[in-house]
């Protein structure tokens, strides 16, 4: 049974959706006025693994994911290229899905914007008015009175009176009732997009938008809510109160929250000049790559980015994709060893994915299962295709390709040979006929030279300068991949560069 870790409680619960068999899942969306970063890319990677992995395990599901398209934020971009805040928006969507397209994010099944949804708000805004939740103020703002509401702070664990004093003195606010109250609806400001109310031209609070596009959409009782743990507070919080104060029904009964991003073991942050958007890293890596990397931290857990680690995950991902080449052909009925490794596999994977999304230990058994492939011979080694077929169909619902793809061979040759020179001076460093011949020759020559000679060094067991050869072209970013055999493979890794 699938486990998750609940945020509202604070443990690990099983999951038991409203209706058996659907799943309601809203994530909260972008702000569209800038291009995404790479928070966004392990946010909605992580929930678009969860998305896949219902879907695998035979739920419906019904993924909503807002765009929030008035905010301080689009006004003061658009104010500063002179466009026109809703043109500015649209614009920074179609960006969003540029970037998401290529991480390999499906498309949730309905994308509501907040500027379509005014209707919505003012209707949520007036029965919090009505119930006395809310009160307007002189200027056309409507704030929330978080008083008026016992269980604010039961999502992030605040405590009121600790928030109000420290409200008071960081944002102090005559026209509130208590510091810590938060606006639903924002009086209208000269120059602003704006919208009429009962209470004065404005503009929707950020807090209410999510709220009133979730029940529109999802209904009054959500199963998961998702973002990242920034948005637990006030964001998540605000959300919990504004919606349950109005339809008196729990908001959302699981609350799910990816970690931060560092990068280099730091916070991202534009202060720190360690902010890099999606498109940077995309520039530099393959998509699929950065969601291999992705997959390899809890999606509780921070996660750092940098570029060791990316490279390694780069690195991997093709070692399988190649491994898995070499067994894909199905040559036999599944037998019963074959049978028993393919059930290994879905036993593996479930329990990893059960245990609230452990995609790390759903990764680490597709390396296992590819390794147990190796157990296999005679009529069970042609019926390893199956096993294969079965660890690519696991690996999409992680939202990975694990078919090798051909690199084209002007790009390859092109990359080896920056590094031609490096590779001649290894060679000259042994006292053999065929090196000293192949230090005339290209860097793909050079480097079969090598193999060639560190063969022969195996077969003689001379293990010392085998490893050596390995070692000394691994510094100079080329991996080798001893085959079934005898031969050996060699790659050029991402990103390698003359050492």
């Amino acid at each position: 049974m699938l486990r998750v870790f609940n945020d509202l409680t604070r443990r690990v619960e099983p999951f038991q959706p409203q209706s058996p068999g659907e799943v309601s899942l809203y994530v909260c969306g972008v702000t569209v006025y800038d291009l995404c970063h790479l928070g966004h890319a392990r946010c909605y990677v992580t929930w678009d693994v969860v998305r896949r992995y219902f879907e695998f395990s035979g739920y419906r599901v019904h993924h909503v994911q807002n765009f929030t398209d008035v905010d301080d934020k689009i006004l003061n971009r658009a104010r500063e290229l002179g466009e026109d805040p809703i043109h500015l928006a649209r614009r920074y969507e179609g960006e969003y899905f540029a970037d998401m397209d290529r991480l390999g994010v499906l498309r949730a099944h309905s994308y509501p914007r907040a500027t379509e949804h005014i209707g919505q708000m003012l209707s949520l805004v007036d029965c919090l008015v009505h119930s006395r939740n809310a009160y307007p103020t002189h200027d056309g703002t409507v704030y929330f009175d978080v008083a008026s509401f016992p269980r604010y702070g039961k999502l992030s664990g605040r405590d009121l009176a600790d928030l109000s004093q420290r409200t008071r003195l960081d944002e102090p606010d005559p026209s509130k009732h208590n510091p810590a109250d938060f606006a639903l609806w924002k009086g209208a400001k000269p120059g602003e997009s704006s919208w009429d109310s009962p209470w004065g031209a404005g503009r929707p609070g950020w807090h209410l938008e999510c709220s009133a596009m979730a029940i529109d959409k999802l209904g009054k009782t959500i199963d998961i809510h998702a973002g990242g743990m920034d948005l637990i507070f006030p964001h998540h919080e605000n959300e919990i109160a504004q919606s349950e104060a109005c339809t008196h029904e729990p908001f959302v009964h699981y609350w799910l929250h990816n970690g931060f991003v560092n990068v280099d073991a730091e916070k991202m942050s534009k202060s720190l000049g360690n902010f890099s958007t999606i498109r940077q890293l995309l520039d530099r890596y393959d998509p699929q790559a950065v969601r291999y990397f992705l997959l390899q931290t809890h999606y509780r857990q921070d996660c750092d980015f940098s570029s060791e680690p990316l490279e390694a995950a780069d690195n991997a991902l093709k070692r399988l994709q190649r491994s898995l080449a070499d067994r894909q052909e199905a040559l036999a009925a599944p037998t019963a060893a074959v049978t028993e490794q393919i059930l290994q596999l879905n036993r593996a994977f479930t329990e990893a994915m059960d245990d609230d999304f452990n995609t790390p230990r759903a990764v680490a058994s597709l390396w296992e299962a590819r390794a147990r492939l190796g157990d296999l011979e005679g009529a069970d080694r042609a019926g390893a295709g199956h096993v294969v077929a079965r660890i690519r169909e696991l690996g999409a619902v992680l939202g990975l390709d694990l078919t090798a793809r051909a690199e084209p061979e002007g790009d390859r040759l092109a990359a080896v040979s920056r590094i031609e020179d490096q590779l001649r001076e290894i060679a000259a460093r042994f006292e053999d006929g065929d090196l000293v011949e192949a230090r005339q020759a290209s860097a793909p020559q050079v480097i079969e030279a090598l193999l060639t000679r560190r063969t022969r060094a195996k077969q003689a067991r001379d293990f010392a300068t085998a490893d050596g050869i390995r070692a000394q072209l691994s510094e100079l970013g080329i991996t080798l991949a001893d085959q079934p055999g005898g031969a050996t493979r060699w790659e050029l890794a991402t990103g390698a560069a003359p050492r």
